[in-house]
């Protein structure tokens, strides 16, 4: 599995819909701030299938790595589902 963070402006109300309609496992973070989990998309893959050629305006799509900090315990619980490989 792999996890990507779509990140947006919070003004753009165009991208947390087209996230939700394009990935059932998905963690809003924060307004526009949503991590996404996938098996066997690139961060390319990712980006068309929600915003193919900028349709949706910006946005940027980034491979979550690794990760460490303070945050509710939703998050953790599911990266802890959702584990990066």
């Amino acid at each position: 599995m792999s996890v990507y963070a779509v990140l947006f402006p919070p003004a753009n109300d165009r991208m947390k819909p087209a996230v939700e309609a394009a990935f059932e496992r998905r963690f809003e973070v924060a307004a526009g701030q949503i991590l996404v989990a996938v098996e066997g998309l690139t961060t390319e893959q990712v980006a068309q299938k929600v915003g193919p050629d900028g349709a949706n305006g910006q946005y940027m799509v980034m491979p979550v790595t690794n990760y460490w900090g303070w945050h509710d315990k939703n998050l953790w619980e599911w990266l802890k589902v959702n584990p990066l490989v």
